[in-house]
């Protein structure tokens, strides 16, 4: 995703997202970490609420996983179409 996110935007994409908007700015480095702080705060919190229900696992691997995929797949079409 964070791959497809640069290239796309050096081909004049436009980053929805306000905060990782703000961390396009900061170029490809700072990008990557702000990226890499993002998901590993949310999978660390889905896991640590795993331990005390199994809804959190339904909802990544049900929800999250699935809504990720989708959104890796559209990225490669914008690829593909560009």
């Amino acid at each position: 995703d964070a791959f497809t996110t640069i290239y796309l935007t050096s081909l004049g994409a436009e980053e929805l997202n306000p905060l990782m908007r703000a961390a396009l700015v900061q170029g490809p480095f700072g990008f990557f970490f702000a990226k890499y702080l993002m998901v590993a705060m949310g999978i660390l919190g889905i896991a640590a609420y795993c331990r005390e229900t199994r809804k959190a696992r339904w909802v990544l691997f049900y929800v999250f996983l699935p809504v990720y995929l989708v959104l890796a797949a559209y990225n490669v079409v914008l690829i593909i179409i560009n």
